[in-house]
């Protein structure tokens, strides 16, 4: 995922008819913040947190990654390296063991994913 919009209040706390709506917050002090990202890449393998917490025994990139260390929040930042590495554990699919030539193919990136797999910009949620 990309982030396309930096945190911003989440107009949905403000909005009784909607789901995510927060009697609590008002106009000058909304509780809830959105961040809107746009998805880059579908894994057809996904790398699970599961994966993340064994390989971080023995890998110290991995071992640094914010989501370990506060697993609530539903953003992190990621580092190049930690990318690379994410798109390893992806690409060997360690969860089933499958390190074959076509399971490496299925994880990398995809210019030209069809419109139905594209999503637009979504919004992850988090209080502020």
């Amino acid at each position: 995922m990309k982030i396309v919009r930096e945190a911003a209040p989440d107009e949905t706390a403000l909005d009784p008819k909607h789901s995510g709506y927060d009697p609590k917050s008002t106009p000058d002090n909304c509780r809830w913040d959105a961040v809107r990202v746009r998805i880059q890449y579908i894994f057809d393998h996904p790398v699970t947190l599961k994966q993340l917490k064994e390989r971080a025994s023995t890998d110290e990139v991995i071992a640094d990654m914010s989501l370990l260390r506060q697993s609530r929040l539903s953003v992190h930042e990621v580092t190049t390296k930690q990318w690379d590495k994410v798109m390893e554990l992806s690409a060997t699919n360690e969860e089933d063991g499958d390190s074959s030539p076509e399971a490496e193919s299925k994880a990398k990136p995809s210019p030209d994913l069809s419109r139905k797999r594209k999503r637009a910009a979504g919004s992850n949620r988090k209080r502020s």
